[in-house]
């Protein structure tokens, strides 16, 4: 979900599990009223339902302050751990 909220029916219509921020939305969301807002209404589009809404790309402690207090179930992000490379090894003989 990016910055414009323009409806949250199909929340709702498609029973959705899991709903994630985008990173720009989370980007130094504890500075950004806008922000804030477009999250609170994703949240409470999400009211009643069992949705959840995730955060992607927490990047400090106040983002994930601010998120948690409007209400995000979730988040990931350099905040909680370092990204690591996925090494998949081959299959077969």
């Amino acid at each position: 979900a990016g910055q414009d909220v323009v409806s949250t029916q199909y929340i709702k219509e498609f029973e959705i599990n899991f709903l994630k921020l985008h990173p720009s939305l989370v980007r130094e969301i504890h500075s950004r009223q806008v922000n804030q807002m477009a999250v609170r209404s994703l949240v409470g589009g999400c009211a009643n339902t069992r949705t959840r809404v995730l955060a992607v790309g927490v990047t400090s402690g106040d983002e994930w302050k601010t998120l948690r207090h409007l209400g995000v179930h979730a988040g990931q992000g350099p905040w909680f751990a370092e990204p690591q490379r996925l090494v998949l090894e081959p299959t077969g003989a």
